[in-house]
């Protein structure tokens, strides 16, 4: 059952450290930097991304690199047009310059190991949508991945 209302959890819902991973894709979560006053972990996943597709396009071909699309789950806590703001601010007077990010976004999926059911879930409120238990797996919503790096 995919869709419908979030139910508040019945009982005590798990802590944030529970629902927490150490994701390091890219080294993402090695840096953050303040922008605007704000921590911002956009600025260190771009220049991973940046140095991925430096890393996998072949320099001569750098100059057509039209679009590189990337995933990004719910977990992961990117705000879409700050990852593209970094990126452009990266790239900018580098070979790969003309290049637009696209951010796919992946929402939180979950599998109940009660009742067996998978279902959507918003952030924080990881029980299942069917029978209301907190023991539930994360089956998609932890991506941070470069998908396609499309050339002209």
């Amino acid at each position: 059952m995919v869709g419908g209302n979030a139910a508040p959890c019945p009982g005590k819902a798990p802590g944030v450290a529970s629902m927490t991973r150490a994701l390091s894709v890219f080294g993402a979560y090695a840096e953050c930097r303040i922008i605007g006053g704000r921590k911002m972990h956009e600025m260190s996943i771009a220049k991973g991304i940046v140095e991925l597709v430096r890393n996998s396009v072949d320099e001569s071909q750098q100059k057509n690199v039209a679009r590189v699309v990337v995933r990004v789950g719910a977990w992961i806590a990117v705000v879409p047009e700050s990852l593209a703001f970094c990126y452009e601010a990266i790239t900018e007077g580098t070979s790969i310059a003309n290049s637009r990010l696209v951010v796919d976004e992946v929402p939180i999926v979950v599998r109940c190991r009660n009742c067996g059911v998978e279902s959507t879930v918003e952030k924080f409120r990881l029980c299942c949508r069917s029978c209301g238990a907190t023991k539930v797996d994360a089956i998609t919503g932890e991506e941070l991945m470069v998908s396609r790096i499309e050339l002209e």
